[in-house]
């Protein structure tokens, strides 16, 4: 059992990292711990299957997908729920969980027993993915949601607002269905910018030929133009 407590070690290192990084206290190693413990270290070290992380990623699944869900609702709210559904939906997916597991080096702090380590599991997109999840639901746990939402929204930076720009071009859409009807192109106009300078609101209408055809608010003027070209869009059936 000694070998279990010098493979700890390295948990240890991780925590102090992210506990500085996004500033929150850890009252409870022995779950975080939990959280990065493998199926197969519990078999090769007779330890309750209760012992791995896979309790905690059910748990840490449901948490990030609620703090998506929570930032779309407050950050997009002339967006079509449909929209921010396909959003939620891609952000969540398991290819963008194993960037941010890789984001902070995680598959190298896992617990794993000898048979996985040999066959690359801490490289393993699966394994990158469910550690992460088990991690987020161990920092809620133990620290609260609000912690566990500012890491979550930190490590996802602003790929949120690219994945909702690139996801849903209606500004490309918008143009194309002008052009094709009336052979000519719609503009922009910047009503209004507020806020402080670090986190600036846009507020930009579309227009064409003086015409109003939609408005839009965002945290930069692309987004603000999406939004707005979003709105425009139903007045052309889509």
């Amino acid at each position: 059992m000694s070998k279990k407590k010098k493979n700890k070690k390295p948990i240890n290192t991780l925590l102090n990292y992210l506990s500085n990084k996004f500033n929150f206290t850890v009252n409870d190693k022995d779950i975080y711990t939990t959280s990065l413990t493998h199926e197969s270290y519990c078999y090769e070290y007779d330890i309750d299957i209760n012992s791995s992380y896979e309790r905690l990623e059910f748990l840490g699944d449901s948490v990030i997908s609620l703090v998506i869900a929570k930032h779309l609702y407050n950050n997009y709210p002339d967006t079509a729920v449909g929209d921010i559904s396909k959003c939620k939906s891609r952000i969540v997916s398991a290819n963008i969980l194993i960037e941010l597991a890789k984001k902070i080096d995680i598959g190298k702090y896992v617990l794993l027993g000898r048979g996985e380590e040999a066959a690359g599991g801490r490289t393993r997109n699966s394994i990158l993915a469910d550690s992460f999840e088990s991690l987020i639901g161990a920092l809620y746990l133990d620290a609260g949601f609000e912690p566990a939402e500012r890491m979550i929204i930190s490590l996802y930076d602003d790929m949120i607002d690219k994945s909702m720009v690139s996801d849903f071009d209606h500004k490309s859409i918008l143009q194309e269905k002008i052009q094709n009807k009336y052979k000519d192109l719609p503009n922009y106009k910047t009503l209004k910018e507020s806020g402080p300078s670090h986190k600036k609101v846009f507020d930009v209408a579309v227009y064409y030929k003086g015409k109003l055809l939609g408005k839009g608010k965002g945290r930069s003027k692309k987004e603000a133009e999406q939004l707005a070209a979003e709105k425009a869009l139903k007045k052309f059936g889509g």
